[in-house]
């Protein structure tokens, strides 16, 4: 499982981001990414991950969802 600032990746449209975990969230979690309001319902076996990507951008992704490096 990911922890504070383990870089993980996550593939995309095109490609793949990579990028450092900011944040961990055993419950729901709400962030505006990009104009949209995106939610993921952390748990404790699967919490929410806010990703700081390299490019600069953000995520929110469950921790089943971006990959461990």
């Amino acid at each position: 499982m990911p922890a504070f600032d383990n870089r993980v990746g996550r593939d995309r449209g095109r490609g793949t981001g990579e990028g450092r975990v900011a944040e961990l969230h055993d419950s729901r979690t709400q962030r505006a990414i990009r104009g949209a309001t995106i939610t993921r319902n952390g748990t404790p076996d699967n919490p929410a991950v806010i990703v700081q990507l390299d490019d600069g951008g953000t995520v929110l992704k469950l921790v089943s969802e971006p990959r461990r490096f």
